[in-house]
């Protein structure tokens, strides 16, 4: 197969040494923990500043920083991520991250699935402490980067190797965990503690036919008061926000292949016809013409 496959094994094999040297496997991740079973979708963003996105998941999905900065937002808690960090989005979890506006972040993802919330537990990582800090961002990135390559790629042993490099990737950032506590929320503000709570509101809730109104009601704010704070510390609307968060959940599902009306209706939107309205507006796309070019496989995955 070439240099490049014998460049990746070289890699695999002295990373997987490495790491039975200092942690031992069986004891680090033990077999009846499980293991990531499928491959979603990969890939790596340079972005703009203050570029956010969130929503719910249904699957994993590991961000590493490699440069700047940025924020995540879970669980009412929020932490700060530099280069070396990383965080772990959980299945049907709402959460928000956004770039720094002077030093936007630039970080690489692996999307997946799997029976791995034992080992998550095991590894003391859980939707409250999503939080990885010192990785080797070198070594993480070489991993990434070998998924589906070059020669490899159409190697009928592919996707069992990716499978196999995907668990070794989950496993080194496992290496990293150690307790990392959000931003101490005395100094949080109080309406921007209310902010955090609406935009929490709405990532649970947005698949449901949710107004402003209904969202203001949920977290028990008076009206004129959640919206200025809102608007304050979003720069949107919560109508606005409503409708970004839709549309962002149904390029994600457009881009998995969905239906354009499984689309439509799985992101809480009850009118087709203005779903369809909406998504071109937002997107300067038809939502089928989305779909299309969202074919790419996993190699390509696209942008979060």
């Amino acid at each position: 197969m070439g240099g490049k496959c014998s460049n990746v094994a070289i890699l695999c094999k002295n990373a997987v040494i490495q790491w039975a040297e200092v942690v031992g496997v069986d004891q680090f991740f033990p077999k009846q923990y499980g293991h990531v079973r499928h491959l979603i979708h990969k890939g790596r963003e340079v972005c703009l500043p203050s570029h956010e996105f969130g929503g719910l998941r249904e699957y994993y999905l590991i961000h590493v920083v490699e440069q700047g900065r940025g924020e995540f937002h879970c669980h009412g808690k929020r932490w700060t991520l530099y280069p070396g960090d990383a965080f772990v989005i959980f299945p049907q979890i709402g959460h928000l991250y956004r770039a720094d506006e002077e030093h936007p972040w630039t970080y690489f993802w692996l999307a997946f699935s799997g029976d791995v919330d034992e080992a998550f537990a095991h590894l003391g990582l859980r939707p409250g402490q999503p939080i990885v800090r010192g990785l080797d961002v070198d070594a993480l990135k070489s991993l990434h980067e070998s998924f589906g390559s070059g020669e490899c790629r159409n190697h009928p042993g592919q996707s069992m190797r990716d499978i196999g490099v995907a668990n070794l990737f989950v496993g080194m950032i496992g290496m990293g965990l150690a307790p990392v506590p959000p931003k101490d929320t005395a100094e949080t503000s109080m309406p921007e503690r209310h902010a955090h709570s609406m935009m929490d509101f709405i990532l649970t809730h947005y698949g449901s036919p949710i107004t402003p109104g209904d969202v203001i009601d949920g977290v028990g704010l008076e009206r004129s008061y959640a919206s200025r704070i809102f608007k304050n510390f979003s720069g949107l609307s919560l109508g606005e926000q409503i409708r970004r968060v839709r549309i962002e959940r149904a390029r994600e599902l457009l881009a998995r292949g969905c239906s354009v009306k499984e689309a439509a209706y799985g992101c809480g939107f009850v009118d087709y016809h203005h779903f369809l309205k909406t998504f071109k507006r937002a997107t300067g796309l038809t939502p089928s013409l989305f779909r299309k070019k969202g074919e790419r496989g996993f190699d390509e995955g696209g942008g979060v």
